[in-house]
């Protein structure tokens, strides 16, 4: 039997968790519920125990709710951290992001409290190893390509750029649109539902947080990688890249944005196994085979983390099984995609340019039979 999820409650009101408690009582058989009046007994019980999840609230007197959560992430970094929160804004965005995983409003209804640790707790099933959660739990960001910084800082010091034109240098490194995506869907933003496409997000949060973004030297670390690992991620994002056009040239126009984005979110494992799993990706000349899904894994863990839309955490988790009739259009639509890439390859070999690539990918998968993208009846 499956071990019930540890969960620790933090609120600096009795009363507050007086009525967590209560609204939350039918969940007891399968949650293990904690509580912890303010941010000094909360730091007493992260010494004493491990947890799951831990939900804070952010604004406490003395030990606040970021502290409370940067020291667990340094002391218990296996665990989900949920941030609640009555205020909105960019500068306690920037100030919990690198230590919450995910926010939520305060007031928040139960229902959505209660989804949300639904979610924390089914993670463990994608990574059951608490080593590589700890691993995954201490990670505020990927590195970004620094030529993207380059491109970014240059677009949005000029006067004329749009968000269209920032959004087409976003859309090309991987790492910048996770971590936009992680902060639209969050409370911070009240998107009041999911957020999938970069060009919404970059709508939602607007142009001069993505610059404080672009000027957060954490989060454009790519440079720092070596040359060897350098240039694993300019394969990888290479790769990323043409799945994503390949995808979208199989998809709708309705479609294509979040498909866009799934696509390209996709093998965001491999990403973390460069910079956190170095040894990993060690010596690797190619992409994994299709049966090795320990990056699907982890790729999908870390946007579940981020509270990234469910179904685009889905694709992602299973983007190397094989697809049962229950499968998503997109998960078709993405495997179509990889498969025709991989025997483009084949057709026009190594050397071949990108667009040449994706052209004859594409060609491929509008003719190809094997895989039928829409579910049948």
């Amino acid at each position: 039997m499956e071990a019930s999820t540890r969960i620790l409650f933090v609120d600096d009101e009795p009363r507050v968790l007086e009525g967590l408690r209560d609204l939350l009582r039918r969940q007891r058989k399968i949650w293990d519920m904690h509580f912890a009046v303010g941010g000094a007994e909360a730091i007493k019980c992260l010494d004493a125990h491990s947890y799951d999840v831990i939900v804070s609230d952010a604004k406490m007197p003395q030990i606040d709710g970021v502290a409370v959560l940067k020291y667990a992430r340094e002391h218990r970094p296996e665990a989900v951290r949920i941030v609640l929160s009555g205020e909105a804004g960019e500068n306690l965005a920037l100030r919990l992001s690198p230590h919450a995983h995910q926010s939520l409003a305060k007031p928040c209804r139960i229902g959505e409290l209660e989804l949300t640790l639904q979610r924390a707790s089914s993670l463990r099933r994608l990574v059951a190893d608490p080593a590589l959660r700890a691993t995954l739990g201490q990670i505020r960001e990927l590195p970004a390509l620094p030529r993207t910084y380059t491109r970014l800082v240059s677009i949005l010091d000029d006067d004329r750029a749009g968000m269209l034109d920032v959004c087409h240098i976003v859309e090309t490194d991987l790492a910048l649109s996770a971590k936009l995506l992680q902060l639209v869907n969050s409370a911070f933003f009240g998107a009041g539902r999911p957020v999938k496409t970069l060009l919404q997000a970059i709508q939602l949060l607007g142009l001069e947080l993505v610059k404080s973004l672009a000027l957060s030297t954490g989060v454009f670390s790519g440079d720092g990688l070596g040359a060897e690992r350098l240039a694993f991620f300019e394969e990888l994002q290479t790769h990323s890249l043409d799945v994503a056009y390949v995808a979208c040239g199989l998809s709708t126009i309705e479609e294509r944005r979040t498909i866009f984005t799934t696509s390209l979110l996709h093998d965001i494992g491999l990403l973390i196994e460069l910079q956190h799993l170095p040894e990993l990706v060690k010596g690797r000349r190619d992409w994994p085979e299709a049966e090795d899904d320990l990056h699907a894994s982890l790729g999908a863990y870390l946007l579940g983390l981020w509270g990234l839309p469910l179904d685009v955490i889905e694709c992602v988790a299973t983007h190397h099984q094989p697809l049962g009739p229950e499968a998503s259009v997109t998960s078709r639509i993405l495997r179509r995609a990889e498969e025709s890439l991989d025997q483009a390859r084949v057709d026009l070999g190594r050397g071949a340019d990108n667009a040449s690539l994706r052209e004859h990918a594409l060609k491929i998968a509008r003719d190809g039979d094997v895989l039928p993208l829409q579910k049948t009846a």
